[in-house]
């Protein structure tokens, strides 16, 4: 039964793909990420993005509600059109943040927010807006 459920879902992932006209396949990982205009030089992997009236730009306040994601260099799956001002911003599955111990240590298992230092998360205290 669990071969049948595992089956299930990739080829309906397998058929959600061939759907999208821009995807292009790297390494073996979890990640899905969208390129995104971010004309940011200074950006790196690691980073956080948040989107503002359909702009992207490196998070810069606290609990940002429009947190998007995190870029990445090498996702599995990458969706959109490339040019020189794109970044991959991870969109599902697994990343490394960069960020701050101003809220604390963080541990294995804490939430993550934005702050207000720019592109750096830091570990959320409070209710809000979370990777």
């Amino acid at each position: 039964m669990k071969t049948a459920k595992r089956l299930a879902i990739l080829l309906t992932g397998l058929f959600l793909l061939i759907g999208f006209n821009n995807v292009a396949f790297a390494q073996l990982n979890d990640q899905i990420a969208y390129s995104v205009e971010l004309n940011d030089p200074t950006a790196t992997a690691g980073q956080i993005v948040s989107q503002t009236n359909g702009k992207y730009a490196l998070a810069a306040k606290d609990y940002d509600s429009g947190v998007y994601g995190v870029i990445v260099n090498d996702p599995a799956v990458s969706l959109n059109q490339i040019t020189t001002a794109t970044k991959y911003v991870v969109i599902s599955g697994q990343a490394d943040v960069t960020v701050s111990k101003k809220n604390g240590d963080i541990k294995e298992g804490d939430l993550i927010t934005t702050s207000k230092d720019l592109g750096i998360g830091q570990k959320a205290t409070k209710s809000g807006h979370v990777l």
